[in-house]
């Protein structure tokens, strides 16, 4: 995931090369451009759609969390999180152990 403030275009290509995948692998019909004549999205192209769209949210919510605290803070607190993240799990093993 790309959160270094100091090289802003290369994040947000890499991030519209990651929408992009889903546009071509999702959005459009194999057929496109001919493929949406005559065709009804139904309820399961929608049913899909919507995961899509609520896990592209909360990526963008997590990205723009990650770029106002490099902003605000000076850096994006993964390492923190993930430092957490694994003491926690750690704990789990040794509660589990016992």
């Amino acid at each position: 995931m790309c959160l270094d403030t100091a090289k802003a275009k290369e994040c947000a290509l890499s991030w519209a090369v990651e929408t992009n995948k889903i546009m071509c692998s999702y959005v459009l019909p194999s057929t496109y451009p001919e493929g949406f004549n005559g065709r009804e999205l139904n309820g399961t192209y929608y049913d899909g759609a919507t995961q899509i769209v609520e896990k592209q949210v909360a990526i963008a919510g997590f990205r723009m969390a990650g770029w106002l605290n490099a902003m605000f803070v000076g850096n994006d607190m993964m390492e923190e999180m993930i430092k957490e993240q694994q003491q926690d799990r750690a704990r789990e093993v040794r509660s589990d152990e016992l």
